[in-house]
């Protein structure tokens, strides 16, 4: 397969959509964990919090590399 803008910006999306994925699924443990209040609730949501971070800063690079290869 020949490597296109196309088909660059067509794994960019497929990478989006399955770090979306990643952030919602981090958002609904973040809602059960909301519910709770204990220690143990809080560590937890301390650490599913820098996974959200982590998450939200892939989608921040990914965006940045579909604006290069649709500048291209």
């Amino acid at each position: 397969m020949k490597d296109t803008p196309e088909s660059n910006a067509g794994a960019i999306v497929h990478a989006l959509a399955n770090t979306l994925n990643g952030i919602l699924l981090i958002v609904q443990l973040q809602e059960l964990y909301l519910t709770k209040n204990s220690e143990q609730m809080r560590q937890l949501m301390t650490d599913v919090t820098k996974d959200l971070k982590h998450e939200l800063e892939h989608v921040q690079r990914l965006i940045e590399d579909l604006r290069q290869v649709l500048r291209s």
